[in-house]
């Protein structure tokens, strides 16, 4: 069941829009406690087996990686990383998968998410929070609370700094799309390229809500 509402706001040609609220069926894996994988690595891959094999590991570095999407052509793959010892968030960056090479296309500073590429292959979509003031001293709080040997459950907070931008790789700028505060990420380009797809929280901060 999904309610989405379409807003167009100033951003040249684009019709965003807008997933208010998406609900979507959660796949769980027969057998599989949730602390399994930390448990039980080898328990872990037998549980998966039942669902995914052939499963080839293609990013090593970093702490670690996800959120990884293919191009329309299949020859590259974007997904966001924690592998920069100024940085302890996640970062954007696009692998070639012919030859391996990886490159960063987020600015590097604050926190991102959630990349598409672009049907033409030459914009990436993604959220970064690096326009935002407090972003370098966010990431050095986290730095020191790392160095202090702390640890924490992995979380994700909805930071509401969060914005959409759009990579163009051909002439290495940055658009931003959207303006509001409130957590904007998780977008997506139609097959077409012409429309945005995304997630808000932006209506909890612009009206009052039930107590």
């Amino acid at each position: 069941m999904s309610s989405i509402f379409r807003w167009r706001p100033t951003i040249g040609w684009f019709t965003v829009w807008i997933g208010a609220s998406l609900l979507l069926p959660t796949l769980a894996v027969r057998g599989q406690e949730p602390d399994l994988v930390e448990a039980d690595p080898e328990a872990a891959k037998t549980a998966e087996s039942h669902w995914v094999d052939q499963v080839r590991q293609i990013t090593f570095g970093g702490l670690r990686a996800g959120e990884g999407y293919f191009s329309r052509d299949g020859g590259t793959m974007v997904f966001q990383s924690e592998r920069d010892p100024a940085n302890p968030f996640y970062q954007i960056h696009l692998m070639d998968l012919a030859n391996g090479d990886i490159q960063r296309i987020s600015p590097g500073s604050g926190k991102t998410t959630c990349a598409w590429i672009h049907p033409d292959d030459n914009r990436v979509l993604f959220a970064s929070t690096h326009h935002d003031p407090e972003s370098v001293a966010l990431q050095e709080k986290e730095l020191e609370f790392r160095r202090s040997g702390q640890q924490r459950r992995y979380a994700w907070d909805y930071d509401p700094a969060f914005e959409l931008y759009e990579y163009d790789r051909a002439k290495r700028e940055y658009r931003r799309l959207t303006e509001a505060r409130g957590y904007d990420a998780e977008g997506s380009y139609s097959p077409d390229g012409k429309t945005i797809l995304f997630a808000s929280n932006r209506e909890a901060f612009a009206r009052e809500m039930s107590p």
